[in-house]
Formats: structure tokens, C-alpha cells, sequence
């Protein structure tokens, strides 16, 4: 009989063991975050790239943003980005690729400091980046955070992180991104930075007009405001549903065009 009932027991108790390993499992698999790890980031910005028209390689980009002509060729991770403006008479071309930047004022270049250099390019590269969201965010410098989900009274949204590597960010690499992408049709609604480069600022962008091109790439307006310096990135979506920001301008672009190089 003892022998018995000690065999019982360990029968039982592997019963009890399988029957709670078994739970266990399918508890893990019920509780566990539906997005939770970086990859999961990846995996949202990479169908929200996908949505938007999928990677610019090999492309020609040209677009007008406040008077001035853009032009961008993207190729193997080689670029040329540049924009061109009149100023009474005169006519100015800024071109910037992997090595350097330059000016030309009626086709004659012009010497710049290095100060000048630096501004220009950046404000070059900056129009560039903004216009060309969400491709610029499939870099090798880029760094994702998974912020789950927010839901407002316009529709669910995936909170994703951006901070950028020193090495390839930039001078700018010390500015904080989070990008609302709505979770049912992946697209890229809202977007919101910090930036410290003269005196700091804080911004919220709300896209305003998409331009659906026949290649079935779809490049964004944006509708800008203003927080205050040091406020929560991640509740800038319901401040702004909230009205509790202000707008400071518009992001529009004209005659958009995509060509395959």
C-alpha cells in the first residue's frame, strides 16, 4: 500500500507539473505584449516604409518648398541633394553630397567659412529629412524604441522612438523623435522632435495633405506647432487633440515628382 500511494503521488504530481508547465505556456502566450522588442520597431517602420511607397534607391526626387526648387538623386547610398532660388537678379545653387557642399551664385562658386558650411548643409539636409519621412528612417545611424500603443479619438497609434548614433547622425544626433503610425493602415500620422541647436525647441507635426503619386509613393504635408522647451514627447499627441498647442507654420510642397534613375 505505501508502495502504491508514493507511486500515485509521483504519478499525480507529474500530472499536476505538465498540467501547470502546459498553463504556463499558454499564459506566457496570452499575456505576452503584442509588440515588445526592437525588432518589433523595426518591423512597424518597416510596413509603414512599405505603405508610404517602400525605400528610395535609385530615385530622383525634385520637389518646390517655399519658392525653392529641391532636387535629390539617391542611389547605393551615394546622394546629391540640392535646391535652387533666385534673390533679385541673382541665382543661387546649393548642392551637398557625400563630400562636401557647395554654393554658386549665377554659376560662379562661392568661398564659405566653415560656419556657413555647416548651416547651409544642414538646412539642406533638413528639408530633405522632413519631406522624406518615413524613408530617412531606414538609416544605419537610427536607434528604435518600442513605446506601445496610444489610443485617441482618432485612432489607434504605435509610439515609436528615434534617437540617433554620434557616429552617422549628424550634428543634430542628440535630438529626440517619436512617430505616431496608425495601426490599422500603417501610415505615418504624426511625428514629434526636441531639438538643442539654437536655444532648443520642441515640435509637433500633424500631416495635412498626403500626395499620392502614380508610383504609389505617398509624400506628406504638415501642419507645425509649438510646445514648450522640456515637454513630454510622448503626450504631445493629446495636447494637441487637447488644443493646447500652437501652430507656427506650414510644411507644404509642390509639383512632387519620383523618378527611377
Amino acid at each position: 500500500m505505501i508502495k502504491y500511494f508514493s507511486t500515485r503521488k509521483k504519478w499525480i504530481y507529474s500530472i499536476h507539473f505538465f498540467l501547470f508547465t502546459i498553463g504556463g505556456l499558454f499564459s506566457s502566450y496570452a499575456q505576452t505584449p503584442e509588440i515588445q522588442t526592437i525588432d518589433s520597431a523595426k518591423w512597424i517602420l518597416s510596413q509603414c516604409i512599405k505603405t508610404h511607397g517602400g525605400p528610395i534607391d535609385s530615385k530622383e526626387l525634385s520637389f518646390t518648398f517655399r519658392d525653392k526648387l529641391y532636387r535629390g538623386v539617391f542611389e547605393g547610398g551615394n546622394f546629391e541633394m540640392s535646391r535652387q532660388f533666385k534673390k533679385g537678379d541673382s541665382l543661387y545653387l546649393d548642392k551637398l553630397n557625400n563630400t562636401e557642399f557647395v554654393r554658386t551664385i549665377n554659376n560662379e562658386r562661392v568661398e564659405l567659412s566653415e560656419r556657413w558650411i555647416n548651416g547651409y548643409s544642414n538646412s539642406l539636409n533638413s528639408v530633405f529629412y522632413f519631406a522624406m519621412l518615413p524613408f530617412k528612417l531606414d538609416d544605419k545611424a537610427v536607434i528604435l524604441s518600442y513605446f506601445g500603443k496610444q489610443k485617441t479619438k482618432n485612432g489607434e497609434y504605435f509610439l515609436v522612438k528615434v534617437s540617433f548614433k554620434q557616429e552617422g547622425g549628424g550634428e543634430d544626433h542628440q535630438d529626440q523623435f517619436r512617430y505616431w503610425i496608425n495601426t490599422k493602415t500603417f501610415q505615418l500620422d504624426y511625428f514629434a522632435y526636441s531639438y538643442e541647436t539654437s536655444g532648443g525647441g520642441v515640435r509637433f507635426r500633424a500631416v495635412n495633405k498626403r500626395h499620392k503619386l502614380n508610383s504609389g509613393y505617398i509624400f506628406q504635408d504638415y501642419i507645425n506647432y509649438k510646445a514648450n522647451v522640456g515637454v513630454d514627447l510622448d503626450k504631445l499627441l493629446q495636447m494637441q487633440e487637447n488644443g493646447e498647442l500652437k501652430e507656427v507654420s506650414r510644411i507644404e510642397l509642390e509639383n512632387v515628382e519620383l523618378k527611377n534613375l
